[in-house]
């Protein structure tokens, strides 16, 4: 397509500067390579699941993100000193109580989120690592061997598939990456749209682990902001932003992530910045938007 080199440009020019957002987002809330790795992961696993649910968990944009994470942290504990309250029940229950959003939700999501963070905590409280590839093995064997049998039945039968997928991947040697995708995902209330950003967060903003051949299997994170976007630029002719892993929307995004960036799939995530600030689902700022010249709707709209 004649749009795929412009585009390309644009997004590349404006990279580093919406990395260095995101960047600044995730320290205000403490959250940066200075603190302890288990607190760290635990810590951005908590707000990729907030800011990859604002939408259905009706949040709202990313101050009331920062905001939900610092009132749900700060009534568990010091997370890095007190990581062992987050896998508490009675803690983690109390402090949704004290949050504005977290406390709404239906019986079977709050159960999810309760459950995932219990897990998790527990998972990287014993946790010592120093590669990818030693952390995608150890989660493995956390979820296999122990997360498997603490599910629910409702969040069995809807985690079976996945969990399917992941001893299949383990069997065949399947790369680092891959595995610990499909490892998070099992975890109760972690979608493709959670494990992806955390993926993101974790290792091309904040640089853990990061590396050419890492960074090359990272998944662009799907989210409604960004399918906006692609739709009217013309990327995208599917209205819906319901997705599966692996399912047809979602093959499309990586392949035009894929398409535009081999090196670096996450790049095309920056087009979520762009939706969230100006390509808005209304009243739209077309003209202060850097993508105006490869826009379908901007055109259509002159």
């Amino acid at each position: 397509m004649r749009k795929l080199d412009p585009l390309r440009l644009n997004i590349e020019d404006h990279e580093e500067e919406v990395i260095e957002r995101y960047s600044t987002m995730l320290q205000k809330v403490g959250l940066s390579t200075s603190r302890p790795i288990r607190s760290l992961l635990l810590g951005l696993l908590i707000i990729s699941l907030l800011d990859s649910n604002r939408w259905s968990w009706r949040i709202g944009g990313e101050d009331a993100v920062l905001e939900e994470y610092w009132l749900f942290v700060s009534h568990v504990g010091d997370i890095d000193q007190e990581l062992e309250l987050f896998s508490n029940p009675d803690y983690v229950e109390t402090a949704i109580e004290d949050t504005n959003c977290l406390v709404r939700l239906s019986d079977d999501a709050r159960s999810s989120f309760v459950s995932t963070i219990i897990c998790y905590a527990e998972f990287v409280e014993n946790l010592k690592v120093n590669k990818v590839e030693d952390y995608a093995l150890s989660i493995t064997s956390f979820v296999l061997e122990d997360l498997l049998c603490r599910l629910s039945p409702h969040d069995f039968k809807r985690k079976a598939h996945m969990l399917g997928r992941l001893l299949a991947a383990s069997r065949r040697g399947d790369s680092p990456l891959e595995m610990l995708r499909l490892a998070l995902m099992c975890f109760p209330a972690i979608t493709h749209r959670s494990a992806n950003l955390y993926l993101y967060y974790l290792i091309r903003v904040l640089g853990v682990w990061r590396s050419p051949s890492v960074v090359r299997e990272l998944h662009c994170p799907l989210d409604p902001s960004l399918l906006r976007v692609l739709r009217r630029i013309g990327m995208l002719r599917v209205r819906t932003n319901r997705t599966t892993y692996q399912g047809y929307l979602y093959r499309r995004v990586q392949d035009i992530a894929r398409t535009l960036f081999p090196e670096d799939p996450t790049k095309l995530f920056i087009l979520r910045y762009v939706g969230d600030s100006l390509c808005r689902s209304r009243r739209p700022s077309c003209e202060d938007c850097w993508l105006f010249g490869v826009c379908e709707y901007y055109l259509k709209e002159l």
